[in-house]
């Protein structure tokens, strides 16, 4: 019960504030949030609406199988691009303008990624229409 509602509660935490910076972002650029139905289109805003419906109502356990898996994914993704440059450093190539070599980490978690992510993301939609 804990860890389920738990789970709920950081997913409709997240994606409020991925939304609510987003919309911060369009509206400092001047560019007009076109209205409810351009709200709602966003997946963003679909995932957390998600989130709280799954956060009210009886719990089923395999309703936090899709949000998991973007978990798995988004925490590979801001690891690979962030952490381990500030950990590990790209080594600059011998050759002048050449691209930094990424490290070993790196290449394993990209790898994993690319070879994963399009099976994984057929794996959410049909868990999410079984679930629906």
């Amino acid at each position: 019960m804990f860890f389920y509602r738990t789970s709920f509660v950081a997913a409709a935490a997240t994606y409020g504030i991925v939304v609510f910076k987003a919309y911060r972002a369009r509206a400092r650029a001047g560019k007009g949030q076109g209205g409810g139905l351009a709200l709602a289109g966003d997946e963003n805003v679909q995932y957390l609406a998600m989130a709280l419906v799954w956060l009210f109502s009886r719990q089923m356990p395999l309703a936090i199988l899709p949000f998991a898996v973007y978990s798995v994914f988004h925490v590979a993704t801001y690891t690979r691009s962030n952490l381990l440059p500030t950990i590990q450093p790209p080594q600059q190539e011998a050759a002048p303008g050449s691209k930094p070599k990424a490290s070993g980490m790196s290449d394993t978690i990209g790898k994993f990624v690319k070879e994963y992510y399009d099976s994984s993301m057929t794996l959410v939609a049909v868990l999410e229409i079984v679930l629906w």
